[in-house]
């Protein structure tokens, strides 16, 4: 049921990479603590970035299953979360 409601998508940012929304926590985040005026917060932040990098493999996996030709896609689009890197 649920991968006959959801749809590929291959262009624009996914083109490049597999999961911009990702990269984008990754661009945003970092910003966050010096806003707040909190340096501890940068814990935080680096807590988030290692469960998202923890998270990825088994997203990954499952979509593999459960979502059809996001194996290819995959195989076409190389990077994960960081162009010519991961």
């Amino acid at each position: 049921m649920w991968a006959k409601t959801r749809k590929l998508f291959s262009t624009g940012p996914h083109a490049v990479i597999r999961h911009p929304m990702y990269a984008g926590a990754f661009l945003m985040l970092p910003g966050v603590p010096p806003a707040l005026g909190s340096w501890w917060a940068f814990v935080f932040v680096f807590l988030l970035f290692a469960s998202i990098a923890g998270r990825l493999p088994y997203e990954e996996r499952f979509l593999s299953k459960n979502l059809s030709g996001y194996t290819e896609y995959s195989e076409r689009t190389r990077y994960r979360l960081i162009p010519f890197i991961w």
